[in-house]
């Protein structure tokens, strides 16, 4: 029998072998002729679906290189079809196929039927071939982050920002600097030794020529091409009407991503640009707690404010942190994570709130509180596993797409990163800044870019216009972010603001935005310029706490209050005058009835434009000129570990600018 040592080199033999074979596999499969066409078949156990592949070649300007291929799956039209929608979730990584499987119906109820809706994993995404993993399991990722912020977060007690030069906790994170440094550039080598070049052909350059040769296949050479994206979707959906103006159809961007600054900053500033409305969504999360009460929202006692809620839940992000310190399981960097994750869904609000209670209950030892202590029984949530709160999941298309698309990195250090995070907390959230999870961040020590990248103009003059959606409070894409697209292509584009919370139009039901959407793919119909559309979305339970009355901050009994409408009484009404809340008129949107049609007497209520409450920053203009001197005093500390392992080394790093290129004989 075969010793400890013997049985690991026997295993690390058989996996270099079985690696062997199947790279010599891919390689021949990536040299294999193109594809042009798509053989649909029905997806395994997924009813009423079609699955195929199409291949597209890895660089379009050099069809010597090879192929991708994407995988597809189609959901067909249940009416006369007029074509196809091609969807994209975001990201960058999300899978488009298990988004339409999830989506189907508001797709199908959305597009009227009429279209066939086409998902697809971009390339380095899900069941796509290149798929970008950087590591063969995730105990081996680990193993590698084991220990440092990428795997961890950071550790941050109190105000991260207004502090001097003594506060141990911001230095201890620019002390950091040196060993992260480190971390990314052997990541990026990681990557470039398990992907190889495929990380060069994953960028959404080539991602909108895939869309258009799909476009070609399904649709025609000359036909429009419609598209619906989400997030990092909206950057293909940039992408793709300022390359292709010619060909835009109907094409809906939502939960916008600022292409500007994804293309051409540096990537690591998307962090400050992505933040700006975090806070405003945690402080309606506390107003929306505390209106709730005890019955509604587990953290909430009776004469809760918003300011109460944020405050306790600063004190127990402080806790949490002294409970990790003393050997505790969970510090103030896993809440903060929680906290920020959750604020992309209001209906995950209750259980946030939960969880957090959940989580006083370790830091905070009996009778030490003024919170409430009550057994939920089995419906308490239990902690999720450290490791799986922080694994990056083994794959990177998140990095690999987002740095094949960023600016070359020239002088860029990590130092510049977490002046970032610094300049972050100072200028939007102190909360949610100190975090090291955007990929933005990996890209100055990432071993490649895309050989094409377009990289602006942005404002084309478009065939048809498209339908810009963006949320009043998103916690990672701000309504500014839409409104600097809309503007740009001027009379290509209608802007809708949602009074929403949460990321993208699909955090909170809303009838208006939900009748424009169908409005303009079924009819052909828009909106008003700058259009506002409110919502009707349930954010506590017991008393109904919605965006309306949680702006309106009164009684919840229409008979104490008129100026509250009751919730879904404002929806479908047809020639009646509806209860107004104060400072408010109405805007008439036409929306479908029951059997389809769209009578103009048929009205939703939406709302002007109200400011969200947001976190006061009073002691930020008093204490911003000390933060200033502090971190220049820290950074200069922080240099004295930094210049040894600067990156030098890097491989085809060669770039073009973008020109339209031929896709399989077409456009």
């Amino acid at each position: 029998m075969m010793g400890p040592i013997g049985c690991l080199l026997f295993t690390v033999n058989c996996f270099a072998l079985v690696s062997s074979v199947l790279a010599g596999y891919e390689a021949n499969d990536r040299y294999a002729p193109l594809n042009k066409t798509v053989s649909w078949s029905p997806c395994p156990n997924q009813e009423g679906f079609d699955c195929g592949t199409f291949d597209v070649p890895l660089d379009y300007a050099n069809l010597t290189l090879g192929k991708a291929r994407i995988a597809l799956i189609r959901l067909n039209a249940t009416e006369r079809r007029r074509g196809s929608i091609f969807v994209n979730p975001g990201g960058p990584g999300e899978s488009g196929i298990e988004n339409v499987i999830e989506f189907a119906l508001n797709y199908t109820e959305l597009s009227g039927g009429f279209y066939d809706i086409v998902g697809f994993d971009p390339r380095g995404v899900g069941s796509t071939q290149p798929n970008i993993n950087c590591f063969s399991s995730s105990e081996e990722e680990f193993e590698f982050l084991n220990g440092t912020f990428l795997q961890q977060g950071i550790e941050a007690k109190g105000n991260f920002t207004n502090q001097n030069e003594t506060d141990p906790d911001v230095i201890a994170f620019l002390s950091q600097e040196p060993l992260t440094d480190l971390v990314y550039y052997a990541l990026g080598q990681k990557c470039w030794e398990m992907n190889g070049d495929h990380l060069r052909y994953v960028g959404t350059t080539a991602v909108v020529r895939d869309i258009i040769g799909m476009a070609n296949l399904f649709d025609g050479p000359e036909a429009p091409v419609n598209y619906w994206g989400f997030s990092y979707g909206t950057i293909i959906g940039s992408y793709l009407v300022n390359m292709f103006p010619h060909r835009v159809g109907h094409v809906i961007i939502d939960g916008v991503v600022n292409p500007q600054v994804w293309a051409a900053e540096p990537s690591y500033k998307l962090w400050s640009d992505s933040l700006q409305n975090t806070s405003d969504v945690f402080y309606g999360f506390s107003a929306a707690c505390a209106m709730a009460g005890p019955t509604g929202c587990e953290i909430a006692t009776n004469g809760s404010t918003a300011e109460s809620i944020v405050q306790w839940t600063m004190d127990l992000m402080d806790a949490a942190y002294d409970f990790k310190e003393g050997g505790g399981t969970f510090g103030s960097a896993d809440i903060r994570k929680l906290i920020f994750s959750s604020m992309y869904q209001p209906k995950n609000w209750p259980g946030l709130a939960t969880k957090l209670y959940d989580y006083a209950n370790e830091v905070w030892p009996s009778g030490n509180t003024t919170r409430r202590r009550r057994s939920l029984g089995s419906n308490r949530i239990p902690f999720p596993p450290l490791r799986s709160r922080w694994s990056l999941k083994v794959n990177y298309a998140f990095q690999a797409i987002t740095c094949a698309d960023a600016l070359d990195w020239g002088n860029t250090t990590t130092t510049d990163v977490f002046n970032e995070v610094i300049y972050t907390a100072i200028t939007e959230t102190q909360m949610f800044a100190p975090m090291l999870i955007d990929a933005g961040f990996y890209c100055h020590k990432w071993v490649t870019r895309a050989p094409e990248r377009y990289m602006g103009p942005w404002n084309a003059t478009l065939k048809n216009p498209i339908l810009v959606i963006g949320n009043k409070a998103d916690p990672i894409t701000p309504f500014t972010s839409a409104k600097f697209v809309a503007d740009l292509l001027g009379d290509g584009a209608y802007l809708v603001e949602q009074d929403d919370f949460g990321h993208t139009s699909f955090a909170e039901h809303s009838d208006c935005t939900t009748a424009i959407i169908r409005n303009f793919l079924v009819d052909d119909t828009y909106p008003t310029r700058n259009q506002f559309c409110g919502t009707n979305q349930t954010l506590f339970p017991g008393q109904d706490v919605t965006q309306l009355i949680l702006e309106n901050g009164g009684t919840f009994d229409p008979k104490l209050n008129v100026k509250v409408p009751v919730p879904g009484t404002n929806i479908g009404l047809k020639n009646q005058e509806l209860l107004m809340p104060p400072g408010r008129t109405r805007l008439d949107v036409v929306t479908p009835t029951d059997n389809g049609t769209t009578p103009s007497n048929n009205i939703t209520t939406t709302f002007l434009q109200n400011e969200i409450r947001g976190l006061k920053r009073t002691r930020l203009e008093l204490y911003f000129t000390i933060a200033t001197m502090s971190i220049a005093l820290l950074l200069s500390f922080a240099l004295v570990f930094h210049g040894v392992f600067s990156s030098t080394f890097w491989k085809t790093n060669e770039g073009r600018v973008y020109t339209p290129v031929n896709l399989h004989g077409d456009d």
